[in-house]
């Protein structure tokens, strides 16, 4: 029991530490914050390592600001619209691909070590972990050859537990990881009756 209560004690300083002001701001921390931070942590998001963050939005926006916080050599925005790269820049992101262009893909083959994908698209890693954070649309198929070959290795994680969701919080305010929120007065909610 005692260790529970220190267990809520620290959630709650980490909380408290993090919205200075601000209670908009845990909550995606709990869940996109805590998806995307406990893979980079996984699947050790260094300096040496090169970060690819595939989708940004609601997920993708935190996973670029806590890699970067991880100081990673680089992080990269994959996107398929074009009208994300001053996004990727205000996030600090070192360089933006878009997918939908060969030519930028063709470039940027066997560039990314660890890559969170968070958005359906087509991407062709060599000799890195991809890593499915959402659920595409649509089956997911590739011939095991090219995962061997090309040295890939593909997982998936979830969410993350009490530990992770505690040291998310607490590195987030740590490091100064904001999520994008958008306030609005609550009339604007439609009635549940």
């Amino acid at each position: 029991m005692e260790k529970a209560l220190d267990g809520i004690f620290a959630l709650k300083a980490a909380l408290n530490n993090l919205h200075q002001g601000h209670p908009e701001l845990p909550a995606p921390l709990l869940c996109a914050g805590v998806t995307t931070s406990a893979p980079l942590a996984r699947y050790s998001a260094k300096p040496t390592k090169r970060v690819g963050v595939l989708g940004l939005g609601g997920l993708g926006h935190l996973g670029v600001q806590i890699a970067r916080a991880f100081d990673c050599k680089e992080v990269v925005v994959v996107s398929t619209s074009d009208s994300k790269h001053a996004k990727a820049e205000m996030l600090n992101a070192t360089r933006f691909i878009n997918s939908r262009s060969p030519e930028q893909m063709a470039a940027n083959a066997g560039t990314i070590d660890l890559l969170l994908v968070i958005s359906s698209c087509r991407w062709s890693p060599n000799n890195g972990t991809c890593v499915l954070l959402a659920l595409p649309e649509k089956p997911v198929s590739f011939v095991p050859v090219s995962l061997i070959s090309r040295h890939i290795q593909l997982t998936g994680s979830p969410i993350g537990g009490h530990q992770i969701t505690e040291e998310t919080l607490h590195f987030a305010a740590k490091h100064n990881v904001r999520p994008w929120t958008e306030k609005m007065p609550m009339s604007v909610l439609p009635s549940s009756t």
